[in-house]
């Protein structure tokens, strides 16, 4: 019988290194609310995610996460208030790699990870620690900004994802975040650690790259909140390539857009249009096959948005255990931030 979760990860030597994607980070509770819930919640794949608190400080500043199973410290994420609740990610492999060390064995190496520009992962552990120093000093501030400024799925996605680009395109932070916010995480000078790492992250949210083929595409790496947590969406657009995609149905001019990103409820997604004239098809595509009432509602909701534009085309639906490689990746980063975890 296979062992769970909880018994690989008790059964691991004191000392033990583990790698773990920082998933999600969630502010302290406020005074008199009950503490974050910590617990194991299988991922789609067979990975495992770990919810934990943090509980105190190694003498190095590293936090001390407690988790159904034990203590563990996390290096490189200095700085998270007491009380904060931290999601670490298991891939499957590393869970595999985590049973052998249980066993006394050797743990299997990983894969080598995706990349994308300039170290930018798929979280957001600069904007993550601003909301959750906002919700410390004015926790109001905090859920406004939340609301305003980062993008949320529903009707209203499309629009809110344009704003960021703007924002982004002008380096504007205080477009992006607003005046209070800025002020009150920029101190005096507003010159904060802080503020630069921000900053910085801006700069790193769009490319421009050629996929294989040789055309060229623009890729935006965007901050949405899923109601749960931070999550990254990867939006990619080109123009029409040489030979006129689409052929003569579409005049022969089409633009392709890929939208990649991960749901706390569906898992990965891609999401893959092309845009010819007065027609629009997408390929939604998903590791699993998706319930037939989901497949109704998107179709549903993709004929009348097309409709009330005066375009048309169809939705069709692919499972798939692999996706295609996305346009571009960068060689000098990796796409997932890793925290080494001790046990």
């Amino acid at each position: 019988m296979a062992a769970s979760p909880t018994q690989i990860l008790q059964a691991l030597p004191t000392g033990a290194q583990i790698q773990a994607s920082v998933t999600g980070i969630q502010p302290p509770p406020a005074a008199g609310q009950p503490p974050l819930p910590m617990g194991l919640q299988p991922l789609p794949g067979g990975g495992v995610a770990i919810q934990a608190s943090v509980v105190g400080r190694t003498a190095a500043g590293q936090p001390l996460l407690q988790t159904p199973a034990g203590l563990v410290t996390v290096q490189g994420a200095q700085g998270l208030p007491l009380g904060s609740g931290v999601t670490l990610g298991l891939s499957p492999e590393a869970l595999r790699g985590l049973e052998a060390l249980a066993r006394g064995g050797q743990p299997t190496a990983l894969p080598q990870a995706a990349t994308v520009p300039g170290g930018l992962g798929r979280q957001w552990p600069a904007l993550q620690e601003a909301l959750a120093q906002l919700a410390q000093v004015n926790p109001a501030l905090a859920q406004s900004v939340l609301q305003s400024a980062i993008p949320q799925p529903g009707p209203q996605l499309a629009g809110a994802l344009l704003f960021v680009m703007a924002a982004m395109r002008g380096g504007d932070l205080r477009g992006l975040l607003g005046d209070s916010a800025v002020r009150t995480l920029g101190g005096r000078d507003g010159r904060t650690p802080l503020i630069g790492r921000l900053s910085d992250d801006m700069g790193r949210m769009s490319r421009d790259a050629p996929d294989s083929s040789g055309q060229e595409w623009r890729g935006y790496y965007l901050p949405m909140f899923d109601g749960q947590q931070l999550q990254q969406i990867r939006l990619f657009m080109r123009g029409p390539n040489d030979e006129g995609e689409g052929g003569e149905e579409g005049g022969g001019q089409g633009h392709r857009f890929l939208i990649d990103l991960d749901l706390s409820r569906l898992g990965a997604l891609q999401l893959d249009g092309l845009a010819r004239k007065d027609r629009l098809d997408l390929i939604v595509r998903t590791h699993r096959r998706l319930p037939m009432e989901v497949r109704r509602d998107i179709d549903t909701l993709f004929i009348e948005t097309a409709e009330q534009v005066g375009l048309k085309g169809q939705v069709s639906f692919q499972s798939t255990p692999h996706f295609p490689p996305l346009p571009f990746v960068d060689k000098s980063e990796t796409i997932e931030i890793h925290g080494e975890v001790e046990a």
